[in-house]
């Protein structure tokens, strides 16, 4: 290879240049335009301070690499997370716009964790081939394929790529949807590949960023963009889409990180080679969301790599990018083989760089954490803070999982028990940090397994294991409230750490209780339905009395304070055959069929409905522990023989309009209004199921009326003396 002179460049110069930007533009290659020199900073921590420390750039015009040597940097702070130490930049003087580039440590190539874009499709390992997405859903193997023939044979993924961000910056914050509070979120988990891969979807680039934000039709009804849209959700939570490994398959979900800031490639409709078309691609793929009144949250996974090697040349004395025990050895807390280690300044920083990063250029407005009890919840909240104070008043949602899935475990890692924790105050008022799933509620609705028919819960109408009656009705009555906690903690300070993953009440602000019933990890609802063994076997029950069953756990979290989410295709039965861990199985398991909705239109105008209602009327998603304490009571139904499984809800909102709730898992119930004049909202007559002898929607009780719930379904009443008129959504 060519080799050029040490580039030396003095420490001061580059200082100032490095604290005049956010970080995520100091690290990895920034183009740096200043008039007509334009210039291209190389950046990279080097955790060992190993020298030679070098950048290999191939530069305009040229085939062969040039090396500039890197030097070490000032200690800098820029208003993030941490200060950043142990720097190693060189800064050349040309525009270095997409051209090749990768680093060396005393000749170790070493990845850039920072690049905004890579060659080619290469994993880890540059052997093993991968194929690029095709639009066959039956394909079970890759096609092979291998990093350009142009590219070094270097291990690692294929080389980085600069690329010139200055010239296609979009100011998301302008044009970003509406939300005035995180409880308001309705959120939609969807994969890129599945919701528009199917051919009948009806869009013309199925399977790629471009198909995601376009809408189609299938036998006359709305499908993709529009689908969403008319079913009125705010938030859409897109699984992975950064670089991930297919290695071994023509279809994977991306809980495999290998590159955090280089969108995936198989994503897209453009080649591999077409970096900028990528970039501008998903960009305007979140921009037509956003001009849809749909905000878009990303699935990020941070607490692992594909491979422990994908950062272990980076540190090769102390492994710096991991968690690791005494004698240096990986720590597998995420059940992957290897653990990042966010506790690390500098690797938290790496994290909170990436999530700016993201916002900034492609306008992404909130992460969903995977495996966040991996993090401990200060820095998960230090994240927060640090994002919403780059965009004060963006209302950014933040929420992961809580369970542990390893076995050594995170000392105050990021759980249900400590949620709370990762509040903050602001300028005097507290403010929210990180929401969480709420495993208890859904275990009390479902049963304890989305895996397999083990247990019922309450939309069974069965009993979860290990709790009797009033347990399992205590667990629903606590997640109907948003899961808030005891009178003993206040909205006015955070409360201490709890370390238990499974409290049940554990939320010291609504929008920290993510409530849901399926998502990609587990049976969907359907299939749970289905395979469920609950008196006699499944097999006795009736078709219609499963979709009644899906439509009434629809119901419960459309009334339940927090914030709602629902998985992609629940809304019309989507099945996956059985399959309860999909993510490696052939698209044609995975993808989305919209003949389901034809053929379940009745479950779709349900979910609508439901949807609608939640976003009219305030009282089902009111924002605040002072709100649901003051303006909510629940109750059970006193008749312990017939009406074990009738849940009652009292909601008013802080305009004073009042509602009340009905959960019926069990036999027909009567309910007698109190005092005043009512008017039945919803009940089991917008199922579309034909089941006769129940009040239609729109009638109205009075004093001491009764009102016939059906079971297995939800009821709810508006107080027609309302200081703002109830809103009753149409089908």
């Amino acid at each position: 290879m060519k080799r050029l002179k040490i580039l030396f460049v003095a420490c001061a110069l580059v200082f100032c240049s490095l604290v005049s930007h956010a970080a995520y533009d100091t690290l990895g290659a920034t183009v740096i335009p200043k008039g007509n020199n334009v210039s291209t900073r190389f950046a990279i921590w080097n955790p060992d301070n190993i020298t030679p420390a070098s950048v290999f750039i191939q530069l305009p015009g040229q085939t062969e690499f040039t090396e500039y040597s890197l030097t070490l940097q000032q200690p800098y702070e820029d208003n993030g997370v941490n200060k950043y130490t142990d720097i190693y930049s060189a800064t050349v003087p040309k525009n270095c716009n997409l051209c090749q580039y990768y680093f060396k440590f005393n000749g170790v190539t070493v990845r850039d964790p920072y690049a905004k874009m890579t060659t080619g499709y290469c994993t880890d390992d540059s052997s093993i081939s991968e194929t690029q997405y095709v639009n066959d859903g039956t394909l079970a193997n890759p096609v092979p394929a291998t990093c350009p023939a142009d590219s070094p044979p270097v291990p690692g993924p294929c080389n980085q790529v600069v690329v010139d961000l200055s010239q296609i910056i979009i100011d998301f914050n302008s044009k970003r949807p509406a939300l005035a509070n995180l409880t308001d979120a309705i959120i939609y988990e969807l994969q890129v590949m599945d919701y528009t891969g199917n051919p009948d979807s009806g869009v013309k680039n199925g399977g790629t960023f471009t198909g995601l934000a376009q809408s189609g039709t299938y036998k006359g009804q709305a499908t993709a963009l529009q689908h969403l849209k008319d079913l009125g959700i705010t938030h859409i939570q897109i699984m992975p889409m950064y670089t991930y490994s297919f290695t071994g398959y023509s279809y994977n979900w991306g809980y495999n990180p290998v590159e955090y800031n280089v969108p995936q490639a198989k994503f897209s409709k453009y080649s591999v080679g077409d970096y900028m078309n990528r970039i501008q691609e998903l960009q305007k793929m979140v921009s037509s969301f956003h001009s849809n009144d749909i905000r878009v949250v990303m699935d990020v996974v941070f607490n692992h790599t594909y491979a422990a090697s994908i950062f272990a040349s980076n540190s090769p004395k102390t492994n710096s990018y991991y968690l690791t025990d005494s004698q240096g050895q990986l720590i597998d807390d995420t059940g992957c083989g290897n653990t990042v280690d966010v506790a690390n300044p500098m690797v938290s920083n790496m994290v909170a760089d990436s999530m700016a990063f993201w916002m900034k250029i492609y306008g992404i407005d909130g992460y969903r954490f995977d495996e966040m009890a991996s993090f401990d919840y200060a820095i998960t909240s230090a994240w927060a803070q640090y994002l919403n104070n780059l965009n004060p008043g963006q209302n950014y949602i933040y929420y992961g999982e809580p369970w542990n899935c390893g076995s050594e475990g995170i000392n105050n890692g990021c759980n249900s028990g400590n949620i709370s924790c990762t509040e903050y105050m602001n300028n005097g008022a507290l403010t929210p940090g990180v929401g969480c799933f709420n495993g208890s509620y859904r275990n009390a609705l479902i049963g304890p397994s989305q895996q397999s028919n083990t247990y019922g819960g309450y939309i069974f109408n069965q009993l979860p294991g290990g709790l009797d009656i009033q347990g399992l009705m205590g667990q629903m009555a606590e997640g109907f409230k948003g899961s808030i906690r005891g009178s003993d903690y206040t909205t006015d300070s955070v409360p201490p750490n709890l370390d238990d993953s499974w409290v049940n009440a554990y939320a010291n602000m609504p929008s920290e209780a993510i409530n849901y019933v399926s998502c990609h990890d587990g049976l969907c609802i359907w299939d749970k339905i289905c395979c469920q063994d609950v008196g006699g076997g499944a097999e006795s029950w009736s078709n219609k009395y499963f979709q009644q069953i899906d439509m009434f756990s629809a119901g419960i979290l459309m009334t339940s304070q927090g914030v709602a989410f629902i998985s992609e295709g629940d809304e019309f039965l989507r099945t996956k055959d059985g399959n309860n861990n999909s993510y490696n199985s052939p698209l044609s398991v995975n993808w989305i069929s919209w003949n389901a909705k034809v053929e379940n239109l009745n479950v779709y105008k349900y979910y609508r409905k439901l949807i609608a209602l939640r976003k009219a009327n305030q009282a089902f998603r009111q924002g605040s522990l002072t709100d649901i304490t003051s303006n909510s009571k629940v109750f059970t139904a006193e008749n312990s023989e017939t009406q074990d499984g009738v849940l009652i809800g009292l909601l008013k909102d802080n305009s004073g309009n009042q509602f009340i709730v009905i959960y019926n898992s069990g036999s027909d119930y009567n309910y007698t209004v109190p005092a005043g004049d009512w008017v039945l909202l919803t009940n089991i007559n917008d199922c579309g199921l034909g089941i006769e002898n129940y009040p239609i929607p729109g009638t109205a009780f009075t004093t001491n009326n009764n009102v016939l719930c059906c079971g297995t379904s939800v009821t709810v009443l508006a107080n027609v003396a309302n200081p703002q008129k109830p809103v009753v959504p149409s089908l």
